[in-house]
């Protein structure tokens, strides 16, 4: 069985950090939820999660080995010279690209070989823009 594995972008700081641990009402419907995280110096902070978007990791990595959480922009090609950029997001109980001004319709495991990380959407949200 698969660890669950989380990342935070921190809304203050603007900045995307390794979720340490989150708390135990995370998982129910509770504002009173947060997490810890890992500073830039490798020392845990607190943050309520009304300040910070938690994305969980797919369990998948992209064809150079990074893993793939979800919010992140993976390009893949199209087999016709061009490129297919998608945001990684969870949807009917599974993880899938979904296509700028289009409904999720790839599942991350049928194509993670092929796909790769590009950036993610809150550090990099012009990929997505560029493609429109």
């Amino acid at each position: 069985m698969r660890k669950n594995k989380f990342r935070v972008w921190n809304l203050e700081k603007e900045k995307m950090y390794r979720v340490i641990k989150l708390s135990d009402s995370f998982y129910g419907d509770c504002e009173e939820s947060y997490c810890h995280y890992e500073n830039e110096e490798g020392k845990a902070e607190f943050l309520p999660l009304s300040y910070g978007i938690i994305m969980q990791y797919t369990g998948q990595k992209d064809r150079e080995g990074t893993e793939i959480y979800e919010g992140d922009i993976i390009r893949e090609n199209d087999g016709d010279g061009g490129y297919i950029y998608a945001e990684v997001v969870y949807h009917n109980c599974g993880f899938m690209g979904k296509e700028q001004g289009f409904e999720p319709e790839y599942p991350i495991s049928e194509f993670r070989n092929e796909a790769e990380v590009i950036g993610n959407i809150y550090e990099n949200p012009e990929l997505l823009e560029e493609v429109q």
